[in-house]
């Protein structure tokens, strides 16, 4: 099995407004908040190739499929400079820097109360 012994984690790092929503006309008494949610999969392994191969298909899944929903919730790739990375993982994950892939998945929508 390709990428057998490596090992996938998720992070959710930052939810922000998604501007471009934010400046859309909604329905009257309509009530929502579109959000971006920016990801972080975080690949480990020690078997030749393993996370390579995971990180490959990964990437592959995610641009096969890269609008979510009928609301047009899209999956976009996103770079890091190195001063965010070491920033991100130095910090915020207390674990040792991996290889990694970062995606933002917006707009997501939520409904607010009334």
């Amino acid at each position: 099995m390709p990428g057998a012994g490596a090992e996938v984690s998720i992070f959710l790092y930052q939810m922000t407004g998604n501007a471009a929503f934010s400046n859309h006309s909604m329905m009257p008494g309509e009530r929502r908040a579109a959000l971006d949610l920016h990801y972080v999969i975080a690949i480990a392994g020690q078997k030749d190739l393993a996370v390579e191969q995971i990180a490959g298909a990964m990437v592959a899944c995610l641009k096969g499929a890269p609008v979510l929903s009928h609301d047009q919730t899209k999956v976009l790739e996103r770079t890091m400079s190195m001063e965010e990375l070491a920033m991100l993982w130095g910090s915020g994950f207390q674990v040792p820097l991996q290889l990694s892939l970062f995606y933002t998945i917006g707009p997501v929508l939520i409904e607010l109360d009334s």
